[in-house]
This record gives structure tokens, sequence and C-alpha cells, in this order.
């Protein structure tokens, strides 16, 4: 038998979590870049961002 590890609600949390930024990079209080999970995923270096 299969138990749920996690209920639906908080696997929609995780999901939109994922979404949000995760890095917030700040130089003098002024704001450089911020990196998401799924900018993790796919690959997107701090170049790009900064």
């Amino acid at each position: 038998m299969i138990r749920r590890i996690l209920s639906p609600g908080l696997l929609g949390l995780i999901i939109l979590c994922f979404f949000l930024p995760w890095v917030n990079i700040f130089c003098q209080n002024y704001k450089i870049a911020s990196i998401s999970g799924i900018q993790f995923v796919t690959g997107t270096s701090l170049k790009h961002l900064l």
C-alpha cells in the first residue's frame, strides 16, 4: 500500500515557492540580482543577470 507523503496543498505550496526568488544579491542597499529556483534548474549564470 502506497502512502501519500505530501498533500496536494503542500505540493502546490512547494511549487509556488520554487518560482519565488531564492537568492537576492545586494550592494550598498541596491539590489543587483535575484535568482529563482527555475533559474537554478535552467542553469542561468550570474553573468546574464549582472
